[in-house]
Order: structure tokens, then sequence, then C-alpha cells
């Protein structure tokens, strides 16, 4: 029994030893910075104490991004000692809510994790960013507006850059704000028109996109995609199809834009539908076996416009 007792002494004191507390105390683990600016430094710098009975040394520290560093200031912290321990994050690259983790492995085989949250803010932009305007309104207006993290008063507009179309227009009405003036029905093409606002001072320019979509005044059936897939190179395709229009319209094309697309029948069947008969050549596509181009038919009707059907093709041997 006496020689059982010392042995039982040992077992405790190993089973408490190994239960033990964490070697290192750090005076936070959590780092809430709240909305902070975009382009920005952030310095963190936390106390670290060594509450154990033996050296502690950092084996590996690693982040999870490029835009976070950490530096102990010493290696290896002796038993009762304390050191600074400095987080620095950037927040240039980042727009919304974030979360970057520190991780930190140690002598002992412990790991820490120290963790920067923050709800990064741009420090100039332009809102709104991307405006969608529908074909069909014959008047648009949007306000724009250039704002700041802190004091918008301090920002004046030099100069506004605005797409080369007719029907786009606006009025400066502050030093920060101007309104956007659109006439979608003078505008011949739909797409992503892009606007630029040129700032005083050393700021680079702010870009904002106008997206028009144009409503079709026709429709085409059974489909507008023309599809020539897994055609032959020997031989002729052909594809029909009817268009149709709430107007009044004549074609007025008689001859392809596309070298190995004919126009082999263009057939008036009242004065709002067309048939459309079309002849795909494979052996006059030169090089690629693969692609997609566009087939424009013009016709006499403004409202309606360029009757545009896309030819997708994929040639085989």
């Amino acid at each position: 029994m006496k020689k059982i007792f010392p042995i039982l002494v040992i077992c405790l004191l190993t089973a408490l030893n190994s239960v033990a507390g964490p070697s290192l105390k750090f005076s936070e683990r959590v780092k809430k910075l709240g909305t902070i600016e975009q382009f920005k430094r952030f310095k963190w710098v936390i106390k670290v104490e060594n509450v154990s009975d033996k050296p502690v040394s950092f084996t590996k520290i690693k982040t999870t991004c490029g835009c976070t560093l950490a530096k102990p200031e010493k290696q290896t912290i002796m038993p009762g000692k304390t050191i600074n321990f400095t987080v620095i994050f950037n927040s240039e690259y980042f727009q919304g809510h974030i979360e970057k983790l520190v991780f930190i492995d140690t002598s002992t085989k412990e790991r820490y994790t120290l963790r920067v949250i923050a709800n990064v803010q741009k420090s100039i932009y332009i809102e709104p960013k991307r405006i969608n305007i529908n074909g069909n309104e014959k008047y648009f207006e949007q306000l724009v507006e250039v704002k700041t993290f802190k004091n918008s008063r301090n920002i004046k507009i030099k100069k506004i850059f605005l797409p080369k179309e007719q029907g786009i227009s606006y009025k400066k009405i502050s030093n920060s704000s101007f309104v956007l003036k659109v006439e979608p029905t003078k505008i011949k093409s739909e797409g992503t028109k892009v606007g630029k606002v040129i700032l005083e001072g050393n700021y680079k320019p702010l870009i904002f996109y106008i997206n028009i979509k144009k409503p079709k005044f026709y429709s085409v059936s059974p489909t507008d995609n023309l599809l020539f897939l897994n055609v032959k190179s020997g031989k002729k395709y052909t594809k029909t199809v009817m268009i149709k229009s709430r107007k009044k319209f004549n074609i007025l094309t008689k001859k392809s834009n596309i070298p190995f697309v004919k126009l082999k029948d263009v057939k008036r069947i009242s004065d709002k539908e067309w048939k459309i008969t079309i002849e795909f050549n494979p052996q006059k596509v030169f090089k690629t076996k693969f692609g997609k181009t566009m087939l424009i038919l013009k016709t006499d009707n403004k409202t309606v416009g360029n009757i545009n059907l896309p030819v997708i093709f994929n040639i085989t041997k």
C-alpha cells in the first residue's frame, strides 16, 4: 500500500498538469473595428503574458490574407513576462463586412486565434454606381451623388463625362451631385454605357454605368437563335424562321452580312409578318470550327429597328 500511494500522487499531479490552463494570456482575442474607411491601415496592440512556469516560443504565425500582418515583440516569452503582439490590418481591397484571422502556434503545442472584424466602407464612392433603365420609358431621371466616409462638403465635382449618345444629359445641382437625364427612345443601341466623374483634387475618377434595355418590337419563331450544331463541312444546311411585329415593317436586307450565311428566301407574308430562310455553308467558315455571329436584317420601321438573329455553329469533320 505504501508503494502504491506515491504512484497515485504522481499520476494525480500529471493529470492536473495535463488539464492546466493555457500558457499564454492575451489581453484581447477579438477586435471589433466597427464601420471603418477603405484605404486605411489599423494597428492593434495586444498584451501577451506567459502565465506558465516555462518559456513559450512562437513556432508559427499565419494570417488568412496578405492584408493582415502579425508580429510579436519577442519570439520567446519567459515565465511571468509580458510582451506586445501587434496586428496590422489594411482595408484597401475590401468593402462590406470582413473577418480576418490570425493563427498562432507555440512550442507548447497550443494554438491561439485572433479575430479582426469590421465593416469597410468606401472613402469616396458614387451612388448609384449602376443605373438600369427600361427602354419603354419616354423620359428618365436619376439623382447621382458623390459620397464620402466622413464629410462630402469637401468634395467638388470638376467634370462629368457622359456616353456619346443622343438622349443622355445631366444637370448639376450641387458640388457633389447631379441629375442624370435619359430619353431612351432617342438612344440608338441598347446595352451598358459608361460615365465618368472627375473630382477636384488628387482623387481617382469615379465610374458609373447606365444599362439601357430597349424593348423588342418583333418576335422570332421558333427561336431567334439560329443553331447549326454538329454540322459537317461537306454539306449545306437551311433554317426557316417567322418574324412578326406589332407594327408594319419591311425587310430591306437582300444580302447577308455573314460570308458563310446566305439569305435564300425573304418572303413577305403580311404587313407585320415575314418568312426568312437562310442557308449555312460550313465550307466557307474560315479556320474556326465553333463560333457565334450575328445576322442583321435592316427594316424600314425605326421603331422595329434592326432584327438581330444570332448564328451559332459547331462544325465536325
